[in-house]
């Protein structure tokens, strides 16, 4: 599916960890770190197979060094970035 296509849910729709539902969920581009798949041939007919995924997520290693400095009433925020498997970085405010 293409990034920001809504994607369909499972039988009981999509849920938080909490449980809650989530609606709607958008197909994004993620590092899932490790995917694995689970691929079973049934009575060995090709046409009776399964295939399931699995996912690791693994968390990229922290930013080291990071500052930020107000530059003409904005702030400029710099880090060292000390991680290879990130694809995207979200910045918060406390």
């Amino acid at each position: 599916m293409p990034v920001g296509f809504p994607l369909k849910p499972p039988p009981f729709g999509w849920q938080d960890i909490n449980g809650n539902p989530v609606d709607p969920v958008l197909n994004n581009v993620v590092n899932f770190g490790w995917e694995y798949v689970y691929h079973c041939h049934l009575l060995g007919h090709e046409e009776m197979d399964m295939m399931h995924e699995v996912s690791l997520a693994v968390a990229p290693d922290a930013p080291i060094n990071p500052n930020a400095t107000l530059v003409a009433n904005l702030v400029r925020v710099n880090w060292t970035d000390n991680s290879t498997d990130e694809t995207n970085f979200t910045i918060q405010e406390k």
